[in-house]
């Protein structure tokens, strides 16, 4: 008895250790670091730190605030055809495309709220970007997002992102509030991750047209 006692105990042992994930840290070129060198490298005025698990590990991995890319055509043609689709507009494939994007978090389940001093959607952000020539603008949400009624739901037309098909294109990794991209005729795009003013948008507008 005394011995299938000990056995049942040893196994139990095995499985809950073979059922601790281990942890593995990235910097923003996705290579892995120590602990100690990913705390130490943390800044948030230029990456934030994104978490993921698989089956295997749980994943700390930075990720750059601001990012140029560029879009191959196959790629932008399905953008498009998103932006259609869930706005029931035709875009103007002319002009700069500018997108404001609410992210899932903060949840309700956390018993948190959207920073009410997050100034990205004040009373004249719509103004002051209208007047900005050549763009045409979408204010997409998460579906996940269950705070969108501090967003100003009243004064921004939010249109659900289906089947998360701009988080999978651009914003693979949840971040808290939101994030602003904006996409030029060509294909060449540049994003901002996080938290961030309606002046950030508006200046980053108005370079981004204004650079070759």
């Amino acid at each position: 008895m005394k011995i299938v006692l000990f056995i049942s105990l040893f196994l139990f042992s095995i499985i809950g250790y073979s059922q601790k994930k281990l942890v593995k840290y990235y910097n923003e070129k996705g290579v892995e670091v120590s602990k100690s060198k990913f705390k130490k490298s943390i800044n948030y005025k230029v990456n934030l730190d994104a978490y993921f698990e698989n089956d295997t590990t749980k994943n700390y991995i930075l990720i750059p605030r601001s990012v140029v890319g560029k879009l191959n055509p196959k790629e932008f043609i399905a953008l498009k055809n998103h932006l259609n689709k869930i706005s029931r507009f035709e875009l103007d494939t002319t002009k700069f495309i500018v997108i404001n994007y609410l992210s899932s978090i903060p949840k309700k389940s956390k018993n948190t709220k959207p920073n009410p001093y997050w100034n990205a959607f004040g009373k004249e952000y719509l103004r002051k970007i209208d007047r900005i020539d050549n763009i045409q603008q979408y204010s997409i949400y998460n579906p996940e997002n269950d705070h969108l009624k501090y967003s100003h739901k009243n004064r921004f037309n939010w249109l659900a992102d289906e089947h998360d098909f701009i988080k999978n294109m651009f914003f693979p990794y949840d971040v808290m509030y939101g994030n602003f991209l904006i996409i030029r005729p060509s294909g060449v795009f540049v994003y901002y991750l996080g938290e961030h003013s309606e002046y950030q948008i508006l200046e980053t507008t108005k370079k981004f047209l204004n650079k070759d």
